[in-house]
């Protein structure tokens, strides 16, 4: 019954489709380009230059993209999948309120979730934000699945939508085996969290091949990219008139306000990109250990950043960010608002919850220390969302006060 009731949500996906048709174009600009490499070398039998070693982001997207690439389908197709992608991550997000709560409730929280304005600006484009809505949405509603069922196929496919999370944002690689190992210490209090743990870790068994590839060409363990020095190097920047974003390398010795990272790019351009990520850490960690009060102060601008896209170093403020702000404003509110019952309820809460809840505070926390802004919370909202619906339909009991003469 309940999967019949998917049809009221379909003005939805109507919606994403008239945004999609009417804003996306064939340009490919920023992230969008790269992606579209990875998708067309995928097709020539190898994913990472062996030269240059530019393991940038994981397969995970660029797989999607193969069947367009290899027919030399124009992209701007693609991004027509956007939509669908938002679309299945709103049904999962229903099917999971629907475990805890009746028809109404749910259907409202999913037209909520899934007229999230951040999901907008990404919806139309080549990125991966879309996919990953869906398989966050995915991860967790077959968590609970498998909670509340105890099934094999909901094991498996649990293990099958974080493996291609991890595949899609390698960041989820991180966040999954953090909360592994969370899981596997909570264990000494409910044997329950056995579960959590074994999801996390057929997750990562199932990246396996992907793990053995990097290590074939790099020669690195656990492996998933080679762009967190990068980030984390323009995080410790130590510059007083710079936030923790990254610039542009295409900006250095262009742009005079940054010539004072020219030195160290100069010797980047002499390495492959696995050395050049080595090289980056190193400075990062210095800049960490000789200035670490502008470490604090660039964590709390990416804070800044991550929930109101403010604010970034030599960048005009823009209207867009009115829309951040509001939305996540409200978000975070909310959150804080739900914080407190949360945890005096803690004893009391389902296992798979209290399982969702510290993987999405997991990758909250991890994403501070690296660069991060508004669009990279967005793949985590399902979940930020499955809690305030969950306190506010299940855990709260909000009344009016009857008042007598």
């Amino acid at each position: 019954m309940k999967y019949r009731e998917i049809i009221w949500l379909l003005p939805l996906l109507a919606f994403y489709l008239v945004v999609c048709i009417v804003i996306a174009d064939n340009s490919l600009d920023y992230d969008q380009s790269r992606y579209a490499m990875y998708s067309e070398n995928l097709t020539k039998g190898f994913y990472i230059p062996a030269d240059t070693l530019y393991l940038w982001n994981g397969p995970g997207y660029p797989i999607v993209l193969m069947p367009f690439a290899a027919a030399k389908i124009p992209y701007i197709y693609a991004k027509y999948l956007n939509p669908f992608f938002l679309f299945a991550g709103v049904i999962f997000f229903y099917l999971l309120l629907r475990e805890y709560t009746i028809r109404n409730k749910a259907m409202f929280g999913a037209y909520l979730l899934g007229l999230y304005p951040p999901f907008l600006p990404e919806l139309p484009m080549l990125l991966t934000e879309s996919l990953c809505v869906m398989l966050v949405s995915g991860f967790a509603f077959f968590v609970v699945k498998f909670y509340k069922r105890g099934k094999l196929r909901f094991f498996i496919t649990a293990g099958i939508f974080g493996a291609y999370l991890i595949l899609t944002k390698v960041m989820f690689a991180y966040v999954i085996a953090l909360t592994m190992l969370l899981s596997f210490a909570f264990c000494l209090w409910k044997l329950q969290y056995l579960k959590t743990a074994l999801i996390c870790l057929l997750s990562l068994l199932f990246c396996t091949p992907y793990l053995a590839y990097t290590y074939s060409l790099t020669g690195r363990f656990f492996c998933w990219a080679n762009s967190g020095g990068y980030v984390l190097y323009w995080m410790s920047n130590p510059h007083p008139e710079e936030w923790g974003d990254y610039r542009p390398w295409t900006m250095i010795g262009k742009d005079e306000r940054v010539s004072h990272h020219v030195p160290l790019y100069e010797k980047l351009k002499e390495l492959n990109y696995v050395e050049q990520d080595d090289l980056l850490k190193q400075q990062a960690l210095k800049n960490i250990r000789e200035h670490p009060l502008k470490y604090l102060s660039n964590l709390v601008s990416n804070f800044g950043r991550m929930w109101f896209d403010y604010p970034f170093s030599y960048k005009y403020q823009r209207p867009q960010t009115l829309l951040y702000m509001f939305s996540n404003s409200f978000l975070f509110v909310c959150l804080v608002l739900c914080s407190y019952p949360l945890f005096r309820k803690t004893k009391e809460l389902p296992v798979e919850i209290i399982s969702i809840s510290y993987f999405g505070i997991i990758f909250i926390g991890l994403s501070l220390f690296v660069y991060t802004n508004c669009r990279y919370l967005v793949p985590i909202v399902p979940i930020l969302t499955v809690l305030i619906f969950y306190t506010f339909f299940e855990v709260l009991d909000v009344k009016f006060k009857n008042h007598t003469d």
